[in-house]
């Protein structure tokens, strides 16, 4: 593939000139996202790596749910509501 082909492949892709991505990339990047990052907590949780029986994991677990969910709204106010300005 020349880089014309890229190129051209590139622009396809993108969606008009002054129109915002919408909300398709951030569901794709936060599904298959949360759904790994899913997977690994169920496995720390069954490992016992991380105990939600003491304070200390139960307070780890929310932390990393609210990471998540804090990181995850800060992208899509900045890829949904900033280009609109």
């Amino acid at each position: 593939m020349g880089l014309r082909s890229a190129t051209l492949l590139f622009a396809a892709a993108s969606p008009p000139p002054g129109e915002p991505a919408g909300l398709s990339p951030w569901i794709y990047v936060h599904g298959v996202g949360g759904l790994i990052f899913a997977f690994g907590l169920v496995l720390c949780l069954r490992t016992r790596e991380i105990d939600i029986r003491e304070r200390r994991g139960r307070r780890t677990v929310l932390l990393m749910l609210a990471g998540f969910a804090g990181y995850a709204l800060l992208q899509g106010a900045m890829q949904v509501l900033l280009p609109r300005w």
